[in-house]
């Protein structure tokens, strides 16, 4: 398929993908390796250096090496041999070119490979090869992958699907406009009937009508904001994310009637009233970050709703990890029987650390993240540690095993990508305070899944894994939003009082569901626990 993005020479393509096979481990450079008893391969200066040293052993596998100079040990010929094909091959494809759209099969089987884009998948919504739609399955349904061809047709297909979209958007706001303008007249004739006799009747009618009046305009204001958003942003992108999109925002939702309703007791559990910055779950106990270091809170005791002075009396804190010498934990997550924490330095610092202990709260590693001097989160999915790199407008990438960095991810959505979370097994998700954005990241290919525009200023982001359902705070309005975890679409916003009463510099930076509770961790206020109902 024809595309304007950067290309890039596939012999270029070629020395890229093979170099790892043929350069030295040590130096990295492309030369003529020497085989050593071990089987282990270098180049032979890198080798020379070696065997001046008095270490004279094998960097990998630290068998002895008896040599004297690299002289000593055979030039590996099969080696050598693939370096000269490679470089041949280069050189034959210099003049052919690869655009980035033609390169990356998205599957994550063909990363080393050169094999061009060929399908859309409409479940999993990954750009793939012919041969992975046909060998690997679907990461969505499990099932085969659901394929279209990825071809000029198939954009204007995604655009006519966008057209018809916003054309019902915007026939579905007039006609919620024609209800609100209804709804507002019949409470004028009303008042203006108004009498002596029917006084009690007629502001009983108009409370009402009111009441009905308030929830349109809300509606209203929630897909004007929707189209609007999606409307700017959706002409700036290219085919294959514009394809991402329109599938996400177009999907099939789940009908309105039928949807599940939530809400939150009107008691609220202060299980802690020290600050605190985020809080998980960890098998019957909650993992809570706060000043100086982070808590192990017994979180199968049921709570006592009066609140007590620093810790409510049902609740047991059986654990208190200290940090102080670091800093405060601003973020926490149990993953792969450790918790990672993200330690930020106290007061106005902006030193930040990645502090790893072990299942006996045991540090077991740790290592820097780029500084920043306000909250920001972590999340542990797959193997990796993203970070939110805030200043970059970026997320950094880190293995969850050595701490070393992997990669950076940049998007042009991200502006203040700062409260993240897991939504497992494949996901994290991304609240962007700045741009009123929530994101759902596929932790397989670094992608993004869907965009949502429907939360002003979201804050705290978690996963409740029984409904499948994303939960959101939003700071602005200081209520919860509740999106569907496959499309993003709105659902459903819960108010609660004690939202209301936070004080305005107060914010929930973490949120958590566990066994039908929803614990979230403020920042003046301390540890919460509402009921879901």
């Amino acid at each position: 398929m024809a595309s304007n993005t950067a290309s890039k020479s596939a012999g270029t393509r070629v020395m890229e993908t093979f170099q790892l096979t043929v350069e030295c481990g040590i130096c990295t450079n492309v030369r003529e390796l020497r085989l050593l008893p071990c089987q282990h391969m270098m180049c032979a200066p890198c080798l020379n250096t070696i065997l001046k040293s008095s270490n004279k052993c094998c960097p990998f596998c630290k068998e002895r090496l008896t040599g004297d100079s690299a002289q000593s040990y055979p030039v590996c010929r099969i080696t050598s041999e693939l370096q000269r094909d490679i470089q041949q091959l280069a050189d034959a494809l210099k003049d052919y070119h690869l655009t980035e759209n033609e390169e990356n099969c998205q599957s994550g089987k063909c990363e080393k490979l050169i094999r061009r884009i060929d399908m859309f998948c409409t479940s999993c919504l990954l750009f793939i090869c012919y041969k992975c739609s046909k060998k690997t399955k679907c990461a969505k349904t499990g099932a085969s992958h659901t394929t279209e061809d990825y071809e000029e047709s198939l954009v204007q297909k995604y655009k006519t699907k966008y057209a018809n979209w916003k054309a019902q958007k915007e026939k579905d706001i007039q006609t919620l406009k024609s209800k609100q303008d209804e709804l507002v007249a019949d409470i004028q004739r009303g008042v203006s009937n108004l009498s002596a006799d029917n006084m009690e009747q007629v502001l009983e009618n108009a409370n009402q009508q009111k009441t009905e009046c308030q929830k349109v305009r809300k509606r209203l204001a929630e897909k004007r904001m929707v189209l609007s958003e999606y409307s700017k942003d959706i002409g700036k992108v290219g085919d294959k994310q514009f394809i991402i999109l329109v599938s996400q925002v177009c999907g099939d939702s789940q009908d309105e009637g039928t949807s599940i309703e939530h809400s939150l007791d009107t008691e609220c559990s202060v299980v802690i009233s020290q600050p605190c910055y985020d809080v998980t779950g960890w098998e019957g106990k909650m993992l809570v970050g706060r000043n100086d270091g982070f808590v192990v809170v017994d979180s199968r005791v049921p709570a006592d709703t009066s609140e007590r002075g620093d810790q409510s009396r049902s609740h047991r804190v059986l654990k208190s990890v200290s940090t102080a010498d670091s800093g405060h934990i601003i973020s926490i997550q149990y993953y792969n029987n450790q918790i990672y924490t993200l330690c930020k330095e106290k007061k106005l610092g902006a030193k930040r650390q990645v502090i790893v202990f072990d299942s006996e709260y045991r540090e077991v590693k740790r290592w820097s993240v780029p500084d920043f001097k306000f909250i920001s989160q972590l999340a542990v999915c797959n193997n990796k540690v993203y970070v939110s790199d805030t200043d970059n407008k970026q997320l950094c990438v880190y293995s969850a095993t050595s701490g070393k960095l992997l990669s950076t991810l940049s998007n042009p959505l991200f502006v203040k990508p700062d409260h993240l979370n897991i939504c497992p097994p494949h996901s994290v998700l991304i609240s962007d305070w700045q741009t009123n954005r929530v994101h759902r990241l596929d932790c397989r290919s670094d992608t993004i899944t869907w965009t949502s525009a429907v939360v002003k200023d979201p804050r705290g982001i978690a996963l409740d894994h029984t409904g499948r359902e994303v939960w959101v705070y939003s700071y602005a309005t200081k209520s919860l939003f509740i999106l569907n975890s496959d499309t993003g679409e709105f659902k459903q916003e819960i108010h609660h009082e004690k939202f209301t009463q936070l004080p305005d510099e107060d914010i929930l930076t973490g949120i958590c569901l566990v066994d039908g509770k929803l614990w979230g961790a403020a920042r003046s206020s301390g540890l919460l626990k509402f009921t879901v109902k």
